[in-house]
């Protein structure tokens, strides 16, 4: 059995080591993810393998992966907000249906170069899922104070 990360925004804050799989995992595997704050990638017993995977760590090895990123230019917040920036480099990652077809929202991936991580970008000038029914991902529901005019 695998340890499997799909689309996943992993930020550690202490350097220590990302540990993909545990006792009970003969392997761990990360795609389209975003791992920031992380001293290395390791694994408790087994291999793990990385694709289509951003970090800021100087080398990972695998098909895709985008390395030696600066944190605080992938990101709305280094502390609170990780939602990813339009004008960061996490654009990058690989179409996967089975797995992320959307991002935590609900908004669809993009088509042909998604983003890595949990948020996909909204470049089209759609609504945001979160904004329409007032969801704030880092407080709970919050009240609506305006309305929706189609």
């Amino acid at each position: 059995t695998n340890s499997e990360f799909y689309g996943c925004t992993l930020i550690g804050d202490s350097g220590g080591d990302v540990c993909l799989n545990t006792s009970g995992y003969t392997s761990g595997s990360l795609k389209n993810c975003a791992v920031f704050g992380f001293g290395s990638f390791k694994g408790a017993s087994g291999t793990f393998t990385a694709t289509y995977t951003a970090t800021d760590l100087g080398s990972l090895s695998g098909t895709g992966n985008v390395v030696g990123l600066t944190f605080a230019d992938q990101f709305e917040s280094t502390t609170s907000d990780f939602r990813a920036l339009s004008t960061g480099d996490l654009q990058a990652g690989t179409p996967d249906a089975t797995n992320t077809p959307d991002d935590i929202t609900g908004l669809d991936r993009d088509d042909t170069t998604p983003w890595m991580g949990c948020w996909e970008v909204d470049g089209g000038g759609g609504l945001n899922p979160l904004l329409l029914f007032g969801r704030d991902m880092r407080g709970g529901l919050k009240p609506m104070t305006g309305g929706l005019a189609v």
